[in-house]
């Protein structure tokens, strides 16, 4: 192969890799599910087999953070320590991106929101 066409290809490859390739949404290290879904977030929650009566813990990133850092991956994964802590379930407010209505959004709005997810985990939470 002349070098020619081997730059050529390594150039592809770098262009694929690097300005061509998809930019996968964020990832969630630990099974859940969604309970609510709005157009500011989502309520994202994780559960044991344990007593699904017990109190559960919401947990509340920054909404200026990609929520799912709060379940990283193996061994970086708050949701994961509370789990093995001892709760039963647990609640992560998964912030969406500011876009159309959400753009608008306050503080009171954000309040409004973690007050929706003690609605929606029960009316109580840690």
């Amino acid at each position: 192969m002349t070098p020619a066409v081997e730059l050529l290809k390594r150039q592809r490859r770098f262009l694929q890799a690097s300005v061509l390739r998809r930019n996968p949404g964020p990832s969630w290290h630990t099974p859940n599910h969604v309970i609510v879904e709005e157009d500011a977030y989502r309520l994202r929650v994780f559960e044991t087999a344990r007593c699904a009566s017990a109190i559960p813990l919401l947990i509340v990133p920054p909404e200026v953070n990609r929520s799912h850092i709060v379940d990283f991956g193996e061994g970086q994964s708050l949701v994961r320590t509370a789990l093995d802590a001892g709760f039963a379930r647990v609640g992560v407010i998964d912030w969406r991106s500011a876009t159309g209505r959400a753009r608008q959004r306050g503080v009171d709005d954000s309040l409004g929101t973690i007050l929706d997810a003690v609605d929606a985990l029960g009316g109580r939470v840690h």
